[in-house]
């Protein structure tokens, strides 16, 4: 059975930085010892300011824990009972996988504090540092981390970015040694692997395939691509913009790296980012459905329906089963008000996907808006058993208090 902890959960088993955290609780062991729930969740509660503000438990099942309960971080533990290295490195993995940089940077000295030759601290706390933007900081630690182990490709592979983003190319290019044709076919083979998982949907095991691809070749453009686009897909939307960054910088004519960039930077408001993203794409390949589709996203996001349109026009004239453009552009002529055309458009998207939730929506909403009711209530309905198949029982409930409603105005 599984139990929640803090944001996420303590990560088990794992020393990559960039491992999936696990959901798990009771008791967590290191080196043989054991350390209870409260004084791992203290440990974070700390890191986080002093609360944790999320689902948490320390014996009931998921099913069972209140939305709002909250823990406080309980006092230090005394100097006898001072946690070891591997419980501040797991809460720095957990801390950063939840955006708290600041308490992972500080979790992450700690261990270097205990543990000074620990390589691998350092490639995590220079991966705090960049996502910091404190690239001097961040250099430092993979060059401690490299001169520790000089064949860690992983500290190469870092260093030599960091470099790059500092604008020292000679020197990024000088960092990393030759990679041999062995290496070259073994990345090809960790690439072809996360491939494959991808399709399987086994999103964790597919992003440590591509960091094992791009460690044994830091050139390999498309497997930073699909590393980006994996991480998007796992919600690690800061960790895919870097990958996006090294997939752009090793080819810049990499049209879908600039696309996945535009996802990112607008997942975190940075619409004038994103929208420089997109169209950086699309001046490498006009036929990008869906720079297109992305773009009339953001205009429709500034109130600009008409453009909007005309660039979900576009996506589908070069992908004409791209569903999602078929949507949007019926969420802007409804914008519009152009019912009928909305209507027909969202008809059009749920014959290439009848399983597409916001198009039964949005065909329920044009036919209410034309006064149509009866056909309004039959297309929300089938929307409402759509969100709660697809588990958004949230937004169902919500239509279906809309259905009520426009029931009640019938009566």
């Amino acid at each position: 059975m599984k139990y929640a902890l803090g944001l996420r959960a303590v990560v088990l088993g794992s020393t990559e930085l960039t491992a999936t955290p696990q959901i798990k609780l009771i008791d967590f062991a290191v080196k043989g010892m054991r350390y209870s729930a409260p004084t791992l969740l203290g440990l974070l509660a700390a890191g986080l300011g002093g609360q944790l503000d999320c689902q948490v438990s320390f014996a009931a099942p998921l099913a069972q824990i209140a939305p709002t309960q909250s823990i406080s971080a309980p006092a230090a533990p005394s100097s006898s009972e001072a946690l070891p290295a591997k419980v501040h490195y797991e809460a720095g993995k957990v801390l950063y996988h939840t955006g708290r940089l600041a308490a992972a940077e500080k979790a992450f000295q700690t261990v270097l504090l205990q543990e000074p030759q620990w390589a691998e601290a350092h490639i995590a706390l220079g991966l705090v540092f960049q996502a910091q933007k404190k690239l001097p900081e961040a250099i430092l630690s993979f060059q401690r981390a490299a001169e520790l182990q000089p064949n860690n490709r992983q500290a190469r592979s870092q260093l030599a970015y960091a470099l790059r983003l500092q604008g020292d190319k000679e020197q990024a290019v000088a960092v990393l040694q030759p990679v041999n044709q062995q290496q070259l076919k073994t990345a090809s083979a960790y690439h072809r692997l996360g491939q494959s998982l991808g399709q399987q949907q086994k999103t964790s095991s597919a992003i440590e395939a591509y960091r094992q691809a791009v460690a044994l070749n830091p050139k390999f453009a498309q497997a930073y691509l699909d590393l980006g686009l994996t991480l998007q897909k796992n919600q690690q939307s800061q960790e895919a913009i870097v990958a996006f960054e090294q997939a752009i910088a090793l080819s810049p004519q990499l049209a879908e790296a600039h696309v996945g960039l535009g996802v990112g930077l607008s997942a975190q408001g940075d619409l004038k980012g994103a929208t420089a993203a997109y169209r950086t794409a699309l001046k490498i390949n006009p036929k990008n459905a869906n720079a297109h589709n992305n773009l009339g996203l953001i205009l429709a996001a500034q109130g600009k329906y008409a453009d909007a349109g005309a660039a979900y026009r576009e996506a589908i004239k070069h992908n004409a089963k791209l569903a999602a453009a078929h949507v949007n552009l019926g969420l802007a002529l409804a914008q519009q008000q152009k019912f009928d055309q909305a209507i027909s458009t969202y008809e059009q998207a749920l014959k290439l996907q009848p399983t597409l939730a916001p198009a039964q929506e949005g065909l329920g909403i044009a036919f209410f808006n034309k006064g149509q009711k009866q056909q309004a209530i039959s297309a929300l309905q089938r929307s409402v058993q759509l969100y709660q198949t697809q588990g958004n029982l949230v937004h169902a409930s919500e239509i279906s208090v809309f259905i009520d409603e426009i029931q009640t105005q019938n009566e």
